[in-house]
């Protein structure tokens, strides 16, 4: 009898392996009676490569005896309609129920027909058994199990392709020569190929191939040698365990085709649980008798080292997926673990992919030989996002739950920002909150209101689950080829999956490849590297640009960025990890000689002082301190791109980085900065993915970086003071207002998804009204009431999506232009500081403009142009806000209406920008 209750597909196999040898005995001395000597046998080998592949689970991820498959066949392994043909009469029939061992029986049985009888001739071959006769096929027990399965897929099957027979000499030649499936078929008129159905079975097929070694290690089931030399993946403690460690996961990383020679170790122990990971770099791997050994010395230890005190790491492999690991000081053993392999991979992760419906062209998998300008010895394997991950490590899984979101709901304005960007994301990934915590969600959409010049943008989401969603604008720089450009169709897919790869790195922490030393590094990681031919690195910012760096490119990460992807803490890792390298101290740097910039960072207020509850914001100021015209990245005071800052409160151990909530990936556009030129930018530094930074009443020191061609600037350090006079309304409602969901509100100004932060919001307003907070929580709850708003909505079992635009609601602009432009102007100016006041307020007189009441429009800029004279804002900035205000007065005296709101649009784009 076979064992099914609660066992995953590798477990159900590993559980059952004695019935399934036997099981399989009893179908080739059948299958002998009819085939005689030219009997092919089936091979257990055979059965766990197709059971893998096509066996049914239910929502848990177990084994279904009575799953239902893609073309209604019942059963824990779909029959075939035609099974009768195959098995002869007593087949059962494939759509209606039956016992599991009926199935499982007539399954064999069907498997080791497919390899004996003979259905047709083709090409002078008898099909199907002359295929696995193949030079190269034959005698090899992994290649023909890989076969058989490519039989029960349909890859040598006529229908499957249109037009056209199968294409049996190129297959076969592939399965000789171990090509993968996705390559094998890529180019031809198979009905899947180039999509991640394939991916998906090759990943099947890879991790049946392991199991089975692993559970076989002396190929003993198999007639023929069968030898599996991959023991990478990750290790947990098995159940006999003796050790003391509360748990274990090793990771073990010396064979694969990316292998670094590097294990890493991660124990807990004691309670409250108490975390050592120790990363250690390989220096012996023998074999002798069976058995595996492997030394390796510590290079890196984080957590507790009093759980861990060790100089030699030695890793014993016995087979059978079983390890013994000793922990040595010395001569001295200090502890003993025995593991067992939990998985070939690394981590699991898995990632959702949605798309609106205008985002045109959306590639998800991507031919490296379809352009001329590649390396000459890259391998002929498909690109795409799962792909991409698959070969660093991971155990990629993309979600089912796809949608395609129609546009038509989102009136004329179907440009997105990081606002209603943020909020689909809240709303979207709540509605399935049992995903687990290792995983993306993916949205291509068309455009970003910040231009073409955005290709993407990695979005943090909430609680303790962050780098959890990312936006691919499919309309932008990455689908514009260079004139120059001879393969314009390539080279836009190349951008698009490079784009995608990219941003979802960003979502495994991996910092770019010149900024690898700013803000917090990992040591072990912290180099950075200008030239890198990595997914993380921007091809037009090598030498030689993007034609330099892909005639290099190999589609892969570094391998630092691997070694940080598969050997850093975990949390340092994952999507809602927690925050990393907090060792990190400020420190004041004097100006390098040479320095072509300055760096400052100051409050833009009279003093450094800020009121409790008041949200800080303060400015950077980066100045061209050379005596000739600089170029610098136009995004080059961007905070999670080439900025950096970090918060430490006196009197506390450790100092914080500042996580930004959004990190975007934009075109390579110089900027010209002339000698004494300086750029601004406004950054929130109060609340930061994880919390908040600054919460209590004292003083803090903060310290910003910038990182931009091949050098890093370092600001001054600021002090501040958090006053703590403030009423006692101000401190009772303090623990609900420093929520990691306020802070959100705030830095996107705003997010109606997030209900719970806007309500704490709405008691500021009401309680608090003339306080600066107050200010701010108006600017975070009024956001999306001011514009058009898009957000996504789904029906009551969320199977389908769609986006619903809100227009702007008026009376809501008029109060905030009560209170920011009328009433507290000087107020809001300063708390606020001048570049957000000036966006916030010049966007609140477009609104009235675009609606027809140009007096408001008037009205506020005229406040705003007033504010910005009475506060000593540089004369171009006031003459930029004076020009605003010579548009809405022309349109209100008669003049060219189109001219006039064509420089309306202008003004509104480039207040986007800031």
């Amino acid at each position: 009898m076979f064992e099914y209750r609660n066992l995953t597909k590798n477990e159900f196999l590993a559980r059952n392996l004695t019935t399934i040898e036997e099981m399989i005995s009893q179908t080739n001395t059948q299958l002998s009676a009819e085939n005689g000597p030219r009997l092919q046998p089936l091979t257990p080998l055979d059965f766990w490569l197709v059971f893998q592949a096509e066996a049914a689970i239910d929502r848990h991820g177990h084994v279904d005896p009575d799953g239902q498959h893609s073309l209604g066949e019942r059963g824990i392994l779909p029959l075939p309609s035609n099974v009768e043909f195959w098995n002869g009469p007593g087949a059962p029939d494939p759509h209606r129920p039956h016992p599991m061992e009926l199935n499982l029986h007539q399954y064999a049985l069907y498997l080791g027909q497919l390899k004996n009888k003979v259905v047709r001739q083709r090409n002078g071959r008898d099909v199907y058994p002359d295929l696995f006769r193949h030079p190269g096929i034959e005698g090899h027990p992994a290649r023909m199990a890989k076969l058989l399965a490519g039989v029960v897929h349909g890859y040598f099957f006529g229908g499957n392709y249109r037009p056209g027979p199968p294409p049996d000499n190129a297959l076969l030649s592939g399965y000789a020569s171990d090509r993968t499936v996705p390559d094998m078929l890529r180019g031809t008129t198979y009905v899947h190929a180039g999509s991640t159905i394939l991916e998906n079975r090759q990943r099947n097929i890879d991790e049946a191939l392991a199991h089975f070694g692993a559970h076989n290690p002396d190929g003993a089931a198999l007639p023929g040698s069968f030898e599996v030399t991959n023991d990478d993946g990750r290790y947990i403690l098995a159940p006999e365990d003796a050790s003391s460690f509360g748990s274990a996961q090793l990771r073990l990383d010396v064979d694969g085709p990316q292998s670094l020679r590097y294990l890493s170790l991660e124990v807990t122990a004691g309670f409250p649980r108490t975390l050592s990971h120790v990363i250690g770099q390989i220096l012996e791997d023998t074999r002798s008798q069976g058995l595996r050994r492997i030394r390796a010395v510590p290079v890196h230890q984080h957590g507790s080292s009093w759980i861990v005190q060790i100089d030699v790491v030695v890793l014993e492999i016995e087979g059978a997926g079983r390890a013994t690991l000793q922990l040595r000081r010395g001569a001295a053993s200090i502890a003993e673990l025995a593991l067992i392999r939990e998985s070939m991979h690394f981590d699991d992760v898995e990632f959702e992919v949605d798309m609106v419906d205008n985002a045109s062209r959306v590639t998800e998998v991507y031919d490296p030989q379809s352009h001329p300008n590649r390396p000459s010895a890259l391998p002929a394997s498909a690109v795409s996002i799962e792909r991409a991950f698959h070969d660093a490590g991971f155990n990629v899984r993309m979600s089912g739950e796809r949608s395609v979101i129609p546009v038509q709901d989102a009136g004329a304005d179907v440009i997105w920002n990081d606002m209603e960007l943020h909020n689909a994301m809240q709303t979207y990934w709540s509605r399935f909150s049992n995903r687990a915590q290792w995983g993306m969600w993916v949205i291509y959409a068309a455009l970003h209101e910040r231009g073409t010049g955005l290709g993407g943008i990695m979005f943090d989401t909430l609680g303790q689950q962050h780098r959890q969603g990312t936006a691919i604008f499919t309309n932008s720089f990455i689908s514009e080829a260079p004139p120059e450009e001879m393969h314009p169709e390539p080279w836009r897919r190349r951008m698009q999956i490079w784009t995608a790869i990219h941003e979802i790195g960003h979502g495994f922490n991996l910092a770019h490849s010149w900024q690898k030393e700013a803000g917090i590094p990992f040591p072990l990681t912290a180099q950075n590297d200008h030239e890198a031919r990595s997914f993380m690195n921007y091809p037009y910012y090598v030498q030689g640009g993007q034609s330099a760096f892909f005639s290099d490119f190999e589609f892969r990460f570094s391998e630092k960025e691997l070694l940080f992807m598969r050997h850093a803490p975990r949390d340092f890792v994952r999507m809602g990890g927690a925050m990393w390298g907090q060792d990190h101290g400020l420190r004041q740097e004097p100006e390098k000689p040479g320095h072509a910039f300055r760096l400052e960072l100051r409050p833009n207020r009279e003093t450094n002082m800020f009121h409790f509850l008041e949200p800080v914001h303060l400015e950077l100021k980066l100045t061209n301190t050379s005596p000739v015209v600089q170029e610098v990245p136009f995004d080059v005071l961007d905070e999670g791109h080439h900025v950096s800052i970090a918060v430490a409160r006196e009197g506390a151990e450790l100092t914080r980085r500042h996580r930004p909530f959004r990190s975007a990936c934009y075109k390579s556009q110089p900027k010209s900065v002339t000698p004494g030129q300086s750029l601004y930018a406004t950054h929130f530094v109060s609340a930061s993915v994880g919390g908040w930074l600054i919460d209590e009443p004292g003083f803090y020191a903060v310290q910003a970086a910038a990182c931009f061609g091949g050098e890093t600037y370092i600001s001054n350090i600021l002090r501040i003071y958090v006053s703590p006079d403030a009423s006692p309304e101000a401190h009772r409602m303090a623990s609900e207002f420093f929520d990691e969901g306020v802070g959100r509100v705030l830095s996107f100004q705003g997010a109606p998804a997030l209900e719970k932060a806007n309500d704490v919001l709405r008691e500021v307003v009401d309680r608090l009204p003339e306080t600066r907070v107050a200010q701010h929580a108006l600017l975070g709850l009024a956001g999306p009431q001011v514009q058009t708003f898009k957000q996504l909505k789904g029906d009551e079992n969320s199977a389908r999506l769609r986006i619903v635009a809100t227009e702007a609601d008026l009376s809501c602009a008029e109060e905030l232009q009560a209170n920011l432009v009328d009433k507290h102007a000087e107020t809001s100016a300063e708390t606020l500081g001048h570049i957000q006041y000036r966006s916030s307020v010049e966007r609140l007189a477009g609104t009235f403009a675009e609606h027809g009441d140009l007096d408001s429009a008037i009205s506020v800029q005229e406040g705003l142009v007033d504010v910005l004279k009475r506060r000593d804002v540089l004369d171009r900035v006031v003459q930029d806000s004076q020009s605003t205000l010579w548009v809405y007065e022309t349109l209100k005296k008669g003049g060219s209406e189109n001219a006039g709101r064509k420089r309306v649009n202008k003004r509104k784009t480039k207040i986007r920008g800031h």
